[in-house]
């Protein structure tokens, strides 16, 4: 007879359930304010568990924002580092959730000069447990 735990399959520690989005973006536009770039519907209740942003070069002031529906799931929103990974802080007050109907979205803004080369975005999501709200 086997032993579960709902932990090793909804726990925080449980990464093999995460499943990665990724998309790749070549443009950015300067002088934006909350430009769509993606946007996804799971199609299950989900938590958003990380975003990180890679971009190729990166010029001025540009920044990133990753949305449930239009809450804001990350604090401050994410400013790219050219040559590096970098990762999102994750909010975890609730608004990390979302039902099967929510869309998540991922934005950004750009000053006068502000914009990116070549970017490639992940954003790692799990399934939820059915008794989790």
């Amino acid at each position: 007879m086997g032993v579960s735990d709902a932990n090793a399959v909804y726990g925080p520690n449980a990464r093999f359930t995460h499943k990665p989005i990724s998309f790749y973006n070549h443009l950015t536009i300067v002088s934006q304010t909350g430009l769509e770039i993606f946007e996804h519907t799971p199609g299950y209740n989900f938590e958003i568990v990380g975003f990180e942003v890679y971009a190729e070069s990166v010029v001025a002031t540009i920044s990133f924002n990753l949305l449930i529906e239009a809450v804001s799931v990350i604090t401050p929103v994410l400013t790219p580092v050219a040559l590096a990974g970098t990762a999102a802080v994750m909010l975890a007050t609730g608004v990390e959730y979302g039902s099967a109907t929510d869309v998540i979205y991922v934005q950004y803004t750009s000053n006068g000069t502000g914009e990116t080369g070549p970017t490639n975005f992940q954003i790692w999501i799990r399934r939820r447990a059915a008794d989790v709200t």
